[in-house]
């Protein structure tokens, strides 16, 4: 099953592999463009997310046990734009590491994200051209268990800006816990985001999985998803919305 939101026509890459040298090195975090050809490397031995890591020079980060980063919310948080993160089988609590980040009464005096400089207030927050893929079983969660509305209202299990990419995981939360799933109304600027084969479970306290604003030059594909007792779909804000939205905002 596929679902599939345009804003304008979309353009498709290809990607052509060249050849590298055949003797195979292990690497953690940094394989790029700017040291594959002082490594040696054997193309074909890594994963299709490592290779477009490799061909757009993006970052590699790996989180789980074991890895630099246990806690992918730190990873996360510490890393910049165009970052892989490649997330290890195990359970990442959102709840959790965010207290381990910034205290236990982070939740509690939780406000919003509106006015707060903390682009992460607005939950696992992937910046531009980051992707999280999962490799064998990983699970993600926010089992809130306190009764601050705000968060509820605000704060979502993950939030995407633009050209990003999340796969092969498993997501839920605490029934009405959060503002979504998946908040994506974050973009800047015009790019593709993809959510595949991901499993949402849990209802938010909007009753939505997935919720988006649509602009201008802005693709959603969402492809081979669960939806298990996660409310509504999809909430996608038209460009009309977005832009009326925008000039209310400016003339405050």
């Amino acid at each position: 099953m596929a679902f599939s939101f345009k804003s304008e026509l979309a353009s498709v890459l290809q990607i052509e592999e060249g050849e590298l040298s055949t003797e195979y090195k292990e690497f953690e975090n940094g394989v790029s463009t700017d040291n594959v050809n002082d490594e040696s490397i054997t193309l074909s031995k890594l994963s299709s997310e490592v290779k477009n890591a490799i061909q757009y020079g993006k970052k590699i980060v790996e989180v789980g046990q074991g890895y630099k980063y246990e806690s992918l919310s730190e990873a996360v948080n510490s890393s910049g734009d165009n970052t892989v993160f490649i997330v290890h089988t195990g359970t990442y609590n959102i709840y959790t590491e965010y207290i381990q980040m910034y205290g236990s009464d982070y939740f509690k005096n939780y406000v919003g994200y509106a006015d707060s400089d903390n682009v992460y207030d607005r939950g696992l927050f992937l910046k531009e051209g980051c992707e999280l893929i999962g490799i064998g079983n990983v699970s993600i969660n926010f089992p809130y268990p306190g009764s601050n509305e705000n968060v509820k209202k605000y704060f979502s299990v993950i939030s995407t800006s633009f050209g990003n990419r999340i796969k092969n995981i498993s997501l839920s939360a605490r029934e009405g816990s959060c503002r979504y799933l998946i908040h994506d109304d974050f973009a800047t600027d015009s790019g593709e985001n993809i959510i595949e084969s991901v499993v949402f479970n849990g209802a938010s306290y909007l009753n939505t999985a997935i919720g988006g604003g649509m602009g201008i030059d802005n693709s959603y594909i969402i492809k081979d998803c669960l939806f298990e007792n996660a409310g509504g779909l999809i909430i996608i804000r038209s460009i009309k919305e977005t832009i009326e939205r925008e000039k209310r905002s400016l003339s405050k």
